[in-house]
């Protein structure tokens, strides 16, 4: 196995999301996939911001190739090329558009053809690994008769090439369909699949998923050996350790119980609490039996509510399945709920300019984060604490992270 050493990658992260011509569809997604691929590839990858190069909405190629040409030189180890935006299907050729591209004369206005972008990446890296991850219809068209110079490339696309990609993925309006599923491996991980990720488990997970659901099934063509270069560490394998150590004794039941279920009754159970709980439980995938895995995400899941473990009791009765050592007594709460008004709450949100932080000291589970509405993700911290009875850590998170100005205003509430 080959790791990918971050320290000496670089990521060219390509988006367009705007055009000038009516011809084509504006892609607002676009944007948040750059933005959203960018922020875990310096968090899960490892890669240095630095060398993360974002160019959205440029008006020609010559000024994507012209930045391409600067940066991919110095780069020892591997480069990430990712494109978003409309694939163009022309006379036999294949075009990137940008913002001044007319779909129907794209060698005129300002295409970029794909394998102009191909061959010049490859013939000016020096590193040993080119990855190209192209998200936009038609895209398969992308990797046919590529000569990799005897470098190891590698290609994942969204579509095959006679198929359009999905611009909306069904559950997460804010990013196209196959980069979601794209995100969501990065920042969940993937279940079973060791502590590392490789190419190939990456791709055959996307594969499953895409098609699961109905959607173009994505593509991969390798100059080498995707199943040997890793790519970053599981987050699904490092959750899963810390969780089974951690599981408290009052859980410890109903997690026995949870792994004698059938899959339909375990999707029923899911089915019941996503309606309960208004939140995507897609995430926790099961194949023919539950996992030892899905338990732990559900128990880890349902016991964020103070109610949730007895609404989960009373749901597995109903599958007439019982463990001797199951405390059947609802589970309630005895704490003081800690009260702020709405105005202290309207001028927080106004003045706190990086929630991301503040989600994470206070370890706000990945699945309710995506819940939070854009724009208001501030807000969906507050009301995530409120439903917990724990606004009263704000304060100790606000403190932590130096934002005194802001425990201030708090304590003008109090």
């Amino acid at each position: 196995m080959t790791r990918i050493d971050p320290n000496n990658t670089q990521a060219i992260l390509i988006g367009a999301s705007e055009f000038d011509n009516d011809g084509l569809e504006n892609l607002p997604n676009v944007i948040s996939n750059v933005a959203k691929l960018n922020r875990l590839l310096i968090e899960v990858v490892g890669i240095d911001k630095n060398k993360i190069c974002m160019m959205l909405d440029r008006d020609n190629p010559s000024e994507i190739t012209s930045k391409i040409i600067e940066i991919i030189p110095h780069v020892s180890d591997t480069i990430i090329v990712y494109y978003a935006g409309h694939g163009i299907r022309h006379l036999q050729n294949f075009y990137f558009a940008t913002k001044k591209t007319h779909p129907r004369e794209p060698e005129y206005t300002g295409a970029m053809p794909s394998a102009h972008l191909i061959r010049l990446v490859i013939k000016k890296a020096k590193a040993k690994n080119i990855i190209f991850i192209f998200d936009c219809c038609f895209s398969a068209m992308a990797k046919e008769g590529v000569d990799s110079g005897g470098k190891q490339v590698f290609f994942i696309t969204a579509a095959p090439f006679n198929q359009t990609a999905k611009d909306e993925a069904p559950e997460n309006v804010f990013n196209t369909a196959f980069t979601h599923e794209l995100l969501v491996v990065l920042e969940q991980g993937i279940e079973n699949a060791g502590e590392m990720l490789t190419l190939q488990t990456i791709f055959n997970h996307l594969k499953t998923r895409l098609t699961d659901k109905d959607l173009p099934e994505p593509q991969l063509n390798a100059h080498g050996s995707p199943d040997k270069l890793e790519i970053c560490k599981n987050r699904a394998y490092q959750h899963i350790s810390s969780t089974q150590e951690k599981m408290s004794l009052k859980t410890t039941a109903l997690y026995e119980i949870l792994k004698q279920l059938s899959k339909s009754q375990f999707d029923e159970v899911c089915f019941y609490l996503k309606n309960e709980y208004h939140y995507d439980l897609s995430y926790i995938a099961v194949d023919k039996v539950t996992s030892v895995e899905s338990a732990i995400q559900l128990i880890n899941f349902i016991e964020q509510y103070p109610q949730g473990l007895t609404h989960l009791q009373k749901l597995l009765e109903k599958f007439q399945i019982s463990s001797p050592t199951m405390k059947t007594e609802p589970i309630t709460s005895d704490k003081k709920a800690f009260v702020m008004s709405g105005k202290t709450k309207i001028k927080l949100c106004q003045r706190l300019t990086n929630w991301q932080d503040l989600a994470d000291h206070l370890e706000i589970p990945t699945y309710h984060r995506r819940q939070f509405e854009r724009g208001r993700e501030c807000q969906g911290i507050w009301e995530w604490l409120e439903e917990r009875q724990e606004l009263d850590k704000l304060k100790e998170a606000l403190d932590a992270l130096g934002y005194q100005h802001l425990t201030k205003l708090l304590n003008t509430d109090t």
